[in-house]
């Protein structure tokens, strides 16, 4: 029979009026007698202080408040913490400052020269003043000599980390609001990779530790559960089978959390340590016939990891002996084994067996710490001790979620076959969806006691890896080992709760690999090691010649997690996972076969060709700059059946578009929006002193958003970005794409239409030069298009 059980979803009930007023935060519409209040101008809460834009303010142009049109922010836009007031429409008494910098992208595209441009409400901070828009002066006084052939692009060498700290405004002090203007001149998808000399938190806790002050509680078992008939029978019938054990001393770790601020959470992860964790299971358990088709491992080495991990487990306790039947309620999930560097790691399917489906992502979710915060830790202390040489230090727990003893409940659920004999499993798994928050929450709680009772400052914690540093030449003897202060005091707590560990996982040094990433905290440097290198390539190379070339989903999931990693240190790798995921768009069933497409094909090839290369990009070698800064100003421009172009530095480029029916698709403007920005890009590495920082302006919003975020839709506008991220990674060039109105792109506009002589009787001082654009950027499919 199949084992799909209905499950059915917890539902919130709404809470009706009079409840709804006596709740923060609640607000009632008004009734249809009563008149709605007045929208009033909201001013922007954070410290005003002279505008540092995006462009120079030297020369704008006034536009009168009426032109202005106030486009509400999109819901799915990405804010900024802590995100300002919503503003609203402004009458046509007051006027706004409009501020070049806004990180919003605006909703509408003015394409039109006689409309005015709709501009965002969070960029309107200041409703005293007249609006205006920076206008960017397109001149520079330098005239390189142009090159009109492609230049090889070198490889990037790596780039040490030093401390960037931004020179404040002549005219005010650095403040918090300086630190939101790095993010705003920083693209959306390389924001969680920039740092600032904010205070430090003088707790220096991290982010899953303090996360332990304000977590829910872990969730019980429900009543009807616990008294039903059947389930009671069940529970007596294999009373010894079932046990709740754990290695922890949950008294001694009850005494070290009593100052714990948050009691409903720290009870309930004490109450879990004592009777077992309830993975939030909010399915009906049916009485139903279990049909067990088998472990899908049939390669006698997985068989055989299977058969020693049982017997390890049943050794140490943490399975039961053999039971004779199934009782009703009771479940079977399949197992199977990953391999990760010749290691067998044993996986019990509860998503195969429909375990899973019953407890909500949404209340599996974990806050983790990550190389992103200890990025900001290494960034901290090299900014107060340039000078101070420190050691790295990693300690291991062992078996993290076997440490956790399941619910009796639960382990009635928890039963796994091998070899035709069944086990009841006691503790969580790996494999349940449930299981990494469980663990979470203990290791956080273990990472706030670290911090806050044993002082050990700057410790990160991940899943069951602990990490952080000390100074060098803090040392002690250990277990007939000198290490780290911080690490012997931490291994010295876990001797007092009893938690498990093995000497030789306490590893220490500079550098030293930690969750995967190569950490050298002298050199301020965060990158993969050649080993995971080389290991995301052979995941690929595997990928790609699965036979007949249709993977299960279970391995499209398995190799996303694993470049999404990778993502980490090489951000500009995103595009090129653009069509893979999209491959993987809204199925659910982890063992039907997904087809890799051509295109998934050549952006995965791409992928691993270029990897290699952009390991150069380090977590802290984001710059922030602010616009002025700018090496180089380009303004780009587009219009089909007509031209693309780029000025810059008195300095014109224009391409003839040719139309050709060789295009698989119509090209629309968003298209040819982009390439000008691409091939504006290729042509500064063509210079004969390359710029670093480009400064890029475009009066298409959608492209603009594009590089924003990485982002796009379309395999035709995704090929652009694609290109763009090989000429990054190999060159390691940084720009910045900036919207600009259409009237103050004038040069562009006019080269773009193909208006020559208008432009050379405007601009008499300016040289115009014919460009061939570099179509080998682009897959043969795209080449074609213009």
């Amino acid at each position: 029979m199949s084992t799909q059980q209905n499950l059915n979803t917890k539902r919130k009930a709404t809470p009706n009026k009079s409840e709804s007023k006596k709740r923060p935060g609640v607000q009632l519409p008004p009734s249809p007698r009563q008149k709605a209040p007045k929208r009033e101008t909201v001013a922007d809460p954070r410290p005003t202080k002279p505008t540092t834009g995006t462009r120079p303010t030297s020369k704008q142009a006034n536009i009168s408040s009426k032109q202005v049109t106030i486009s509400p922010p999109s819901s799915k836009q990405a804010t900024i913490s802590p995100p300002s007031k919503k503003a609203a429409i402004l009458p046509p008494s007051k006027q706004a400052t409009i501020s070049s910098r806004s990180a919003t992208i605006l909703t509408k595209q003015a394409t039109n020269s006689n409309k005015p441009p709709n501009i965002s409400t969070k960029q309107a901070t200041n409703p005293t003043k007249p609006a205006t828009i920076p206008n960017k002066p397109a001149t520079s006084p330098a005239k390189p000599t142009i090159s009109p052939t492609r230049a090889t692009i070198p490889n990037r060498a790596p780039i040490p980390i030093q401390p960037v700290t931004r020179e404040p405004h002549p005219t005010s002090s650095f403040s918090l609001a300086d630190t939101y203007s790095f993010l705003a001149e920083l693209p959306k998808f390389l924001r969680g990779f920039a740092w600032t000399s904010t205070p430090q938190n003088s707790r220096r806790l991290s982010p899953a530790a303090l996360s332990t002050e304000t977590a829910a509680p872990l969730p019980m078992p429900p009543k009807r559960l616990l008294e039903d008939a059947n389930i009671k029978k069940a529970l007596r019938h294999y009373s010894k089978a079932i046990r709740v054990e754990t290695p922890f001393d949950v008294d001694s770790l009850q005494g070290l959390l009593s100052r714990h601020p948050n009691r409903p959470f720290v009870n309930s992860v004490l109450w879990s340590l004592r009777n077992g964790f309830w993975p939030l299971d909010e399915s009906e358990w049916k009485v139903e016939e279990e049909d067990f088709a088998g472990n899908p491992a049939t390669n006698p080495s997985d068989l055989q990891a299977i058969r020693d991990f049982r017997d390890k487990e049943v050794s140490a306790g943490r399975w039961s002996d053999p039971i004779d039947e199934l009782l009703p309620y009771m479940k079977i999930s399949p197992m199977f084994v990953v391999w990760k560097k010749e290691k067998a790691r044993v996986v019990t399917d509860h998503s195969a067996s429909g375990l899973n489906g019953g407890i909500p992502p949404a209340e599996a979710r974990v806050r983790y710490d990550n190389m992103h915060d200890f990025a900001q830790v290494l960034y901290n202390l090299r900014q107060q001790n340039p000078n101070k040489r420190y050691v790295l230090w990693k300690s291991d727990v062992s078996s993290a979620f076997l440490n956790l003893p399941a619910h009796p409940l639960w382990q009635l659920r928890q039963v796994v076959n091998v070899e035709g004999r069944m086990y009841i499993v006691r503790r969580l798994v790996f494999g349940n969806r449930f299981s990494p928050r469980a663990w979470c929450s203990v290791s956080a709680l273990l990472a706030w006691i670290a911090g806050t009772v044993y002082k050990i400052y700057d410790m990160q914690v991940y899943m069951d890896d602990f990490w952080g540093l000390d100074e060098e030449d803090r040392l002690e003897p250990f277990h007939d080992a000198a290490r780290p202060r911080n690490q012997v005091t931490l291994l010295r707590f876990w001797d007092r709760i009893r938690c498990p560990y093995e000497d030789r996982k306490q590893l220490h040094g500079n550098p030293l690999e930690i969750i995967g990433f190569w950490v050298d905290a002298n050199r301020g440097e965060i990158s993969i090691s050649p080993s995971s290198i080389q290991e995301a390539i052979a995941a690929i190379n595997a990928f790609l010649t699965t036979p007949s070339r249709k993977p299960v989903l279970r391995e499209w999931a398995r190799l996303a997690g694993f470049l999404n990693w990778v993502l980490n240190v090489f951000p500009w790798g995103r595009p090129a996972l653009t069509e893979f995921h999209r491959s993987m768009g809204g199925r659910t069933r982890f063992y039907s076969p997904v087809p890799i497409t051509a295109e998934v094909a050549a952006d995965l090839t791409w992928f691993k060709e270029t990897m290699p290369k952009a390991i150069g990009v380090r977590l802290s070698d984001v710059s922030r700059w602010p616009d002025e800064a700018a090496d180089l100003i380009i303004h780009t421009d587009a219009t089909p059946n007509a031209a693309i172009s780029f000025v810059h530095s008195n300095q014109g480029f224009t391409y003839q578009i040719k139309s050709s029916q060789r295009a698989p698709v119509t090209p629309d403007i968003f298209f040819f929006k982009q390439l000008a920005i691409l091939f504006a890009i290729h042509h500064s590495t063509s210079l004969p002193s390359p710029r670093r920082r480009l400064l890029i302006y475009s009066d298409s919003l959608e492209s603009v958003e594009a590089f924003n975020t990485l982002r796009v839709k379309a395999s035709i506008h995704n090929a652009v970005l694609i290109a763009t991220a090989g000429i990054v990674a190999s060159t390691g060039i940084d720009f910045r794409v900036r919207h600009i109105s259409g009237p103050t792109n004038l040069r562009a506009n006019l080269l773009s239409h193909r208006l020559s002589e208008e432009y050379s009787k405007r601009f008499p001082t300016d040289r115009i030069h014919s460009f061939l654009p570099p179509r080998e950027l682009l897959p043969a499919r795209w080449r074609g298009c213009f």
